[in-house]
Order: structure tokens, then C-alpha cells, then sequence
């Protein structure tokens, strides 16, 4: 009985909760729009899937470009949409993609963390706001929400990191820059 309280001590002392604990990494996820492109091929329609197609890879060029000259806060990995069941499953190997698309031999995460961050855009979850809005949704590890960033309109300095395509509905609107603030608010000491 007496190991009792020196053993909660000891799981008190190394379990911190991830608002305590420093992130380690952010995965974000690069859309592929699968579902509208098979859609467009089965009705054959391959001009409408290549152009999706083509919209989604200059989607994620400008969501790369903002992470990448805006977020500094943690390592940056990148994944597609196609593999966000791995990603809930913690399975990251050959999955985790570098701003080149290239895999990432090493991270700094494994399975066995839980001290990182999932970003999408997408819309939130109605927990911030009631009415669904789109714009980078932040979650935990567990897929809880943590933050959302609304779209709004960009200086101009900020329109190199814009990509707007509404025949098909496929749009980004940076929130690297503020995602980096709300992190060093929340997690700096």
C-alpha cells in the first residue's frame, strides 16, 4: 500500500496534459478532393477531374508556401487527405511528407506521442463557432478540437499564400502566421 502514493506521484510527475507539454510537431493535411474527382470520372467527366485535380495541387503548393514561411514554432510534416485514417492510427511511417512531398525518414514523433498538432482546412467543428465555418482547423492528437483560424480577407502581402478556385469549390486562406502566434501564446512560459 505504501507504493501506492509513490507510483501516482511518479505517473503525476511525468504525465503532463498537451496544453502543458511542448509540441512537437504539426501534421497538416493536403487535400486531394478524391471523392468530387471519382465523382467527375465515374459521370465521365475527366476534364472536370484533371482540373480538380490541378486545383488541389495548387492548393497545397500555397498551404506549403504559408506553413513554410510563416510557422517556425515546431517541426512541419505534411500528409494527404487519403491517409488520415493511419494518421488517427498513429501510423506515420512513409506517410509523413516533407514541404518538397518528399517522405520523412526521421521524425520527431511516434506512435507513442501525444504532443503534437493536426491541422486541416476545413471546416470546424462547431465548437467555436454555430453556425460551420471554413478556415485551418487545429486538433490534438485524439482529434479534439484545439484552435480555428476563420478565413478573412489578406493584405497584400498575404496573397501569395492564396488559392481560390470557385468553379470547384477549392480554396486556401493562409493562418500559418496566426496558428505561430497562438501557440506562442499558449505554450510559451
Amino acid at each position: 500500500m505504501k507504493l501506492l502514493p509513490i507510483i501516482a506521484g511518479l505517473l503525476l510527475l511525468f504525465y503532463q496534459p498537451v496544453s502543458a507539454q511542448k509540441i512537437k510537431a504539426l501534421l497538416v493535411q493536403l487535400n486531394t478532393e478524391q471523392s468530387k474527382i471519382a465523382t467527375f470520372k465515374r459521370v465521365g467527366k475527366i476534364a472536370d477531374a484533371q482540373k480538380v485535380a490541378k486545383a488541389c495541387t495548387g492548393m497545397n503548393k500555397k498551404m506549403i508556401r504559408d506553413f513554410t514561411d510563416n510557422f517556425a514554432f515546431c517541426p512541419v510534416y505534411y500528409y494527404v487527405d487519403t491517409n488520415l485514417d493511419l494518421i488517427k492510427k498513429k501510423q506515420f511511417a512513409n506517410i509523413l511528407l516533407d514541404e518538397h512531398g518528399l517522405p520523412v525518414a526521421d521524425p520527431v514523433i511516434s506512435a507513442l506521442d501525444t504532443n503534437y498538432l493536426v491541422a486541416l482546412y476545413g471546416f470546424d467543428d462547431g465548437t467555436v463557432n454555430v453556425v460551420s465555418t471554413k478556415g485551418l482547423v487545429v486538433y490534438t492528437d485524439k482529434f479534439k478540437q484545439k484552435f480555428f483560424f476563420r478565413r478573412y480577407m489578406v493584405n497584400e502581402a498575404g496573397k501569395k499564400y492564396v488559392y481560390i478556385c470557385n468553379e470547384y469549390n477549392i480554396d486556401y486562406c493562409p493562418g500559418a502566421k496566426n496558428l505561430e502566434l497562438r501557440m506562442h501564446h499558449h505554450y510559451d512560459e
